[in-house]
C-alpha cells in the first residue's frame, strides 16, 4: 500500500514537472508534452538533455510509436550533434543558385540552404522551411521529426541508412552501403554517437 502510494506521488510529480515546464515559453518548451512512454528515461545520454522532452515530443507528435521514442530520440540527438553541433542558428550548403533570396526574416541568410539543428535543406524541403522556422529550435526539432518519419517510410528504421539517407536523400538510404565516400563518413560519425549512447541505456 506504501509503495502504491509512492508511485503515485511520484507520477504527479512527474506530471507537475511537465506542466512547469509546458508553461515557461521557453524555446525548449515541448508544447502539449504529455507523461513519458512507459520505461523513457528522464534524461537521455549524448548531452543537452534540456532538449529531451522537446524532441521526444516532436516525435511523437510526427507519428512515432511511443515504445521506440527514445531510441529514435537518441538518433535525432546524434544528427544535431553532426549537422550543428547544437547551434540552432547554424547555416550551412551555400549555394545561391538554389537559395538565393535570404530566409524569412534573416537577412544574413541569403545563399545558405541549410539552416538549423538538423540542417534542414530548405530547397529540398519547402514545405517544411515554410511550415516551421527553421532557425528556432523546438521549430526545427518539429521539422526533423517530420522529415524522420518521412524517410523511415522510405528507407525502413535500420539507423544507418536513415543517417545515410539524412545526408544524401532517400536514394542514399536505399543504396547503403554502397554510398559516396562523403556518406559514408556521415554514417560512421552519426551511428557512432548513436550505437554509443543507446547502448548506455539499453536500445543498441
Amino acid at each position: 500500500m506504501i509503495a502504491a502510494a509512492g508511485l503515485v506521488v511520484a507520477a504527479l510529480g512527474v506530471m507537475l514537472l511537465l506542466a512547469a515546464r509546458a508553461s515557461g515559453g521557453s524555446d525548449a518548451t515541448p508544447e502539449g508534452f504529455g507523461p513519458l512512454p512507459s520505461g523513457a528515461a528522464s534524461e537521455l545520454p549524448g548531452g543537452h538533455t534540456e532538449w529531451d522532452d522537446t524532441i521526444r515530443a516532436a516525435l511523437l507528435a510526427a507519428g512515432f510509436e511511443p515504445a521506440a521514442i527514445d531510441r529514435y530520440a537518441i538518433l535525432v540527438k546524434a544528427i544535431i550533434q553532426q549537422e550543428s553541433g547544437w547551434n540552432p542558428g547554424a547555416r550551412g550548403d551555400y549555394d545561391p543558385n538554389r537559395c538565393a533570396q535570404p530566409y524569412r526574416t534573416y537577412p544574413d541568410t541569403a545563399g545558405y540552404c541549410s539552416l538549423g539543428f538538423g540542417q534542414i535543406h530548405r530547397y529540398w524541403h519547402p514545405d517544411l522551411a515554410s511550415g516551421y522556422d527553421l532557425l528556432e529550435g523546438t521549430r526545427n526539432i518539429r521539422a526533423m521529426a517530420v522529415l524522420l518519419v518521412r524517410l523511415r517510410g522510405a528507407v525502413g528504421d535500420d539507423v544507418e541508412r536513415l543517417a545515410a539517407a539524412w545526408n544524401g536523400g532517400t536514394s542514399a538510404g536505399l543504396a547503403y552501403p554502397n554510398v559516396t565516400a562523403q556518406v559514408e563518413r556521415y554514417v560512421a560519425n552519426v551511428h557512432g554517437a548513436w550505437a554509443r549512447w543507446a547502448g548506455e541505456v539499453g536500445l543498441a
